[in-house]
């Protein structure tokens, strides 16, 4: 099926990229149209890897209730589909755990922008900006639980902030947390926080 060719691929281009690479340690030189190719390569796997994350959102969705809205089953089914991808651009962060707290409260569109936003950070190769964007989104979901992750990841991406003013910020959002909805922070109230850490300058110095 489509998926399948998908993720054939998606696997193509990674051993193509290896190849790639192992040609130009192997020759000992650096060559312009060779990192042009690489460049372009790891380009269009992270296109893929988005158009994968919205292909698994709007199918898990047309199962279900059809109102841009994963919940209990849609979730397995995303999760399932989209889980590869999303490790992918952040191998140590836990998954599982993103999982179980979505299983709560739901992703919804501003989420899934959120989870895209990750992909695209990990596609620069920035540390930090991945991380950093799906700590956003397990804070939205438990703001108690996730307040520390979440600042570690910021002190690391937001370098023009002190940790006191990250703290203030976390702070003025855990305010807008919905006690009716499980404690959550709708996605919206977040964007601003993601708009950041997206146009961050990680060369900035403390």
């Amino acid at each position: 099926d489509k998926n399948d060719k998908m993720d054939e691929q998606v696997k193509e281009l990674g051993g193509v990229s290896t190849r790639l690479e192992q040609l130009k340690s192997s020759m000992g030189l650096h060559l312009d149209q060779l990192e042009d190719t690489l460049r372009s390569l790891h380009q269009v796997n992270c296109t893929m890897q988005m158009g994968t994350i919205l292909r698994a959102f709007l199918m898990s969705d047309s199962f279900g209730n059809k109102d841009s809205r994963l919940e209990g089953d849609e979730l397995t089914d995303f999760f399932g589909s989209a889980g590869p991808e999303l490790k992918e651009v952040a191998p140590d962060f836990d998954f599982a755990g993103l999982q179980q707290e979505a299983m709560v409260v739901g992703i919804g569109l501003y989420n899934m922008r959120l989870l895209v936003n990750a992909v695209v950070a990990g596609c620069d190769q920035v540390p930090g900006r991945s991380t950093a964007m799906l700590a956003l989104i397990v804070f939205g979901f438990n703001p108690d639980k996730h307040f520390d992750e979440l600042l570690r990841a910021l002190k690391v991406v937001l370098k023009q902030k002190s940790e006191v003013e990250i703290k203030a910020l976390l702070d003025a959002k855990k305010g807008l947390a919905r006690p009716q909805d499980h404690g959550r922070i709708p996605g919206k109230e977040l964007m601003d926080i993601a708009r950041e850490v997206m146009a961050a300058d990680l060369s900035a110095k403390t």
